[in-house]
């Protein structure tokens, strides 16, 4: 998951890692049924769940490529993107926001394209796929989870309301944005940038053609999730829904707006097993399923990302953000 992210002091992120890793390995170790379930993991499962996440890769990639073409105005070539893309989330799994510092600087360099628009891009898409990721979720589990409550609400009645709140922070932002005062005071500078949000994601809502095939590769993303997550879950002997399984990806995808540690590793973990002691299930369980799509999900977004970019990720770790790519 990528996201616009707020950076931190690397004490801090690494203090943040160390507290929450400590505290997952606590919940875990406390539930030995789950440790044992861990324990036979068929390697056919993890096989399975690697193909899924190196399909992953494709349809979140374009659908990344849809929304910041629809920000900037400009078309980029899908391969070009798609080396840009893997290697920025590599970078994010070693420094905060690095790799999308990275995407900035390169995609400034070619095909051109202003890191405020990206930015915006950037954001609009986190908003666009959480809510109709929210918004799909809603009858499914409204329909398998009927008595499930959240804050004392019908689950599928929450995950809605959600949506709603979520769809509605673009055009709140836009007409707020329009309305600042002409200064540059931190304030209006501030409003500037949101409003960039809000435009992106209003102008990418407007355009039919765009909306079109961003839909259809959601839809195919979805697809691929779902059957990803289940995977995950039933590897550890856990039968996880297919509405369950979207909201809870809707909602960690939302996380990904604050990025406090390098991959958010920790904090996207401790938010799992929250979701997922939300839903129903055993805390562990959703430790050891976070557990399970991280080391995969490294290892799929390692393969491309040296065989694409090794220079490109060398060249950042020993010097910063290119300049020049």
């Amino acid at each position: 998951m990528n996201g616009a992210g707020i950076r931190v002091p690397r004490w801090l992120s690494a203090a943040l890692v160390v507290v929450t890793i400590g505290f997952l390995i606590w919940l875990v170790a406390r539930d030995r049924p789950s440790l044992d379930a861990l324990a036979d993991v068929d390697p056919a499962d993890l096989a399975v769940i690697m193909l899924l996440q190196i399909l992953y890769l494709v349809p979140e990639s374009y659908r990344q490529e849809i929304v910041i073409e629809s920000s900037s105005g400009t078309p980029i070539r899908s391969f070009h993107w798609f080396r840009i893309f893997v290697v920025g989330r590599f970078l994010n799994t070693l420094i905060p926001q690095s790799g999308n510092i990275y995407r900035a600087f390169r995609l400034r360099s070619d095909p051109g394209i202003a890191m405020s628009d990206f930015g915006g891009g950037m954001a609009a898409f986190v908003i666009m796929s959480v809510v109709a990721s929210l918004l799909v979720s809603v009858p499914f589990v409204a329909w398998q989870s009927p008595s499930l409550m959240i804050g004392g609400l019908p689950a599928w009645l929450s995950l809605l309301i959600a949506a709603v709140i979520l769809g509605a922070v673009p055009f709140v932002i836009s007409f707020v944005a329009r309305r600042r005062p002409d200064s540059s005071s931190e304030k209006s500078r501030l409003l500037t940038t949101a409003g960039r949000v809000g435009t992106a994601t209003m102008t990418a809502l407007r355009d039919v053609h765009l909306m079109g095939r961003f839909v259809v590769v959601w839809a195919v993303t979805l697809t691929v999730v779902v059957a990803l997550y289940r995977s995950v879950f039933a590897a550890i002997d856990w039968d996880l829904s297919i509405g369950v399984a979207i909201a809870i990806f809707a909602l960690l995808q939302a996380s990904s707006f604050i990025v406090l540690t390098p991959g958010n590793l920790g904090i996207q973990e401790l938010g799992m097993a929250a979701l997922v002691a939300l839903f129903g299930a055993p805390a562990a369980i959703g430790v050891l399923a976070a557990a399970l799509i991280r080391v995969t999900g490294w290892i799929a977004i390692a393969i491309p990302a040296f065989a694409f970019g090794t220079g490109d990720i060398i060249r950042y770790l020993r010097s910063g953000p290119p300049e020049e790519a």
